[in-house]
C-alpha cells in the first residue's frame, strides 16, 4: 500500500475563503475607509444612486423618448447646470 499524503491547507481554506482572502489581500489599498472618510471622500454608493436617480427622473418621465444622441445633450447639459449652481459647491 502505498503512502497517504496529507493535503496542507490553511484555515480560509478549509473554510472555503482562500479566494475571498486573496481578493482582500490584491485590492487592500482601495480598502481604507477610515482613512478615505477623513480625506472628505464620501464612502458609499449613496451619493451616486441618488444622482442616478434624479438623472433617469428627467429622461424618463411620461411619454418622453429620446434618441442615444439627445439623451447624451441632455446629459452634458445636466452636467454643466449641476456644476453652476451655486448649491453644488462647484462653481
Amino acid at each position: 500500500m502505498g503512502a497517504v499524503h496529507t493535503l496542507r491547507t490553511t484555515p480560509l481554506e478549509q473554510a472555503g475563503l482562500a479566494s475571498e482572502a486573496h481578493y482582500f489581500h490584491t485590492h487592500q489599498r482601495r480598502m481604507q475607509y477610515q482613512d478615505f472618510q477623513e480625506q472628505g471622500y464620501p464612502i458609499g454608493s449613496g451619493t451616486v444612486e441618488s444622482g442616478i436617480k434624479r438623472f433617469k427622473q428627467r429622461l424618463t418621465g411620461s411619454g418622453m423618448r429620446w434618441s442615444r444622441v439627445a439623451a447624451e445633450r441632455m446629459l452634458i447639459t445636466t452636467v454643466l447646470m449641476y456644476f453652476q449652481d451655486p448649491r453644488s459647491g462647484h462653481n
